[in-house]
Order: C-alpha cells, then structure tokens, then sequence
C-alpha cells in the first residue's frame, strides 16, 4: 500500500488574515518554507475553533495552555491555514523544529494561537516558546525529541490500544501500545515516549517487544495528513514490555 509523504498542515488564529500572511511569508526556516493555504485561510472568525483547539491542546505538559490562550482563540478574527512540501524521511526530524520555529514566528508577528493539524496538537503560546527555546538548546536526538513531543498527539484512546498521532512527523512510525489492567494514561505516554525514543535510536522494538508493524493506516479517507506511511509499531498484551511497566 501506498501512501502520500507527510506535510505539515498549520493552523494560526489572529485578528486579521493579513497579518497572519505577512508573518507566514517573512519566515525564514533552515530546512523548508511555509505556503498559505489561500483555499481555507479566511478573514473571519470560524465558530468552530473553540471545539477544535479544544480537543488538539496538549495534555501531557502541565499548564500546556492558559485561560488567556481560551480567550484569544475564543476572540480570533481570521484564521490562516499553511502548508510545508511534502518530507523526505530523512528530512522530517529536522523539518519538525522548523514547523516548531514557524509557530513561534507566527505568535511573535500577530497570530494568538497555533496548532498543527497534521497531528491535532495545540499549545498555549508561553508552551510554543518553551519548546522553541528548547530546541535551540539541543542538538541530534535530544533536538529530535523536542520536535517530536511538539507535534505529536498522544495518547489517542482507541478500542484496544493507547495511541501516538504524528510520529510521522519526525519520520518515525505511530507506536500503539495495548492497553491492560493497571496501565495509566501517565504510563502510556512514558510507553509511548520511551518506545519512540528507541526507534530513533535505532533499536529494533519489533523484536525486542515482540511487537508487528502494521502498514496501514485507520486514517485513510479525508484525513490524509494524519496518514503515517511508515506504518504503526503495535506492542501487544503479550509483550515482555507490559508486565513489568504496568501500574506506572
């Protein structure tokens, strides 16, 4: 099966769409360049980004968000939607910082609040610039983390599983750990952290947990940038990982 290459999709509020344009367009990125959406960016406000960013805003951070980041979103004018090239995987992980780099440019010149869409992930504006300073202080994996804990979602709850979303991001598959008796939500991001962190190290979780890569994806059909081509990394209730972890 197939797959399109991820992009970046982001979305920034503010009072008016032309701001929003000029910061989107004076970015200056290491690795790649944003184009405005000129399709679904509009100078009105949109009713239904307060149930958006709603359900995107990190929950794994503490404070990832303020009441003052509520109100900007509830108070918005405009709404820019903008778009990275198509990632080379080899790319991605540095490609993340610069869409974390973007979102911080687009607060500095006008936007009140950002999210990526491509994973449904949203900070408050102090968090964006926490993880923007973050970066700048790391370098290889350490710097590769950061990005990734910036645009990814997690932990998604589906029927049998706790979930990553945007793995993809960073060039790495989603990790879907089993959910069992006695495993938090806490827990699961620790799994699901410390997993991701070995596949970008380069071990072999597949084996080690007696885990299957799954090449499909749940997202197909409309929601195409949440789409991983590199598949989902599915640690069973077998595993020799789940036992010892369980109750973290």
């Amino acid at each position: 099966m197939s797959y399109p290459d991820p992009r970046h999709l982001i979305c920034a509020l503010g009072a008016d769409l032309a701001t929003l344009v000029a910061a989107a367009n004076s970015f200056r990125g290491a690795s790649i360049a944003f184009t405005v959406d000129d399709n679904y960016s509009s100078d009105e406000a949109d009713d239904r980004m307060d149930r958006s960013f709603g359900v995107c805003w990190d929950r794994v951070h503490p404070n990832a968000w303020t009441d003052a980041d509520e109100e900007a979103v509830s108070s918005h004018g405009a709404v820019m939607y903008a778009l990275s090239p198509s990632l080379e995987r080899a790319d991605a992980a540095a490609a993340a910082a610069d869409a974390v780099r973007f979102a911080v440019h687009l607060l500095d010149h006008g936007a009140v609040a950002v999210k990526g869409e491509s994973a449904g992930i949203a900070h408050g504006a102090v968090r964006w610039h926490q993880l923007a300073t973050e970066l700048e202080a790391s370098t290889g994996l350490a710097r590769d983390r950061v990005a990734r804990l910036a645009m990814t979602k997690r932990p998604l709850g589906g029927d049998g599983y706790y979930e990553s979303l945007g793995n993809h991001l960073v060039g790495l598959p989603e990790v879907y750990v089993a959910k069992v008796v006695g495993l938090t939500e806490r827990g699961a991001v620790k799994l699901l952290d410390d997993i991701a962190d070995e596949l970008a190290a380069g071990v072999d979780v597949i084996a080690k947990y007696d885990a299957t890569l799954d090449p499909t994806s749940p997202y197909e059909g409309g929601f195409e940038f949440k789409i991983n081509p590199y598949g989902i990394i599915r640690v069973p209730t077998r595993s020799p990982l789940l036992p010892a972890r369980v109750g973290i």
